[in-house]
């Protein structure tokens, strides 16, 4: 029973990654690859100097977060799509394309550590080529 269970879940959980992978940029992709990207009687349309067309090409990357970064910024501020636009995105649309990216990029905590003052005589060493024999940290 535990087996059938757990496959399930993984199943489901399989499906739920899938779907919200390949749905997580759609708004955007609708919305404002048109104005920043999109392809108009053979001429590439590219408005505030800002092409989205790489960022939703490769999907949601790590390479991208400065760009990623002012698309949210624009998208949290209301300021894209602009209010005269006949694009619109909903609040839902908004919240989605913010959370799925911030989901991606997320790296979690930075763990903060101590050197050893082994690790500092390699790290003296290597940065500034001291000799190890030279630093003694007691």
């Amino acid at each position: 029973m535990k087996p059938i269970t757990f496959a399930a879940v993984l199943l489901s959980a399989t499906a739920i990654t899938s779907t919200m992978s390949a749905d997580d940029t759609a708004s955007l992709r609708q919305n404002c690859i048109v104005c920043h990207g999109g392809v108009t009687d053979g001429k590439k349309t590219i408005q505030g100097s800002f092409d989205i067309t790489p960022l939703l090409k490769d999907g949601i990357q790590e390479r991208h977060t400065h760009d990623w970064v002012a698309v949210l910024e624009k998208l949290r501020d209301k300021e894209m799509p602009p209010s005269d636009s006949k694009y619109k995105l909903t609040d839902l649309e908004r919240i989605t394309a913010i959370d799925a990216v911030f989901a991606k990029l997320d790296r979690g905590e930075i763990q903060e550590r101590l050197l050893t003052p082994f690790e500092i005589a390699n790290t003296y060493a290597k940065v500034f080529g001291f000799d190890r024999e030279i630093y003694d940290p007691f």
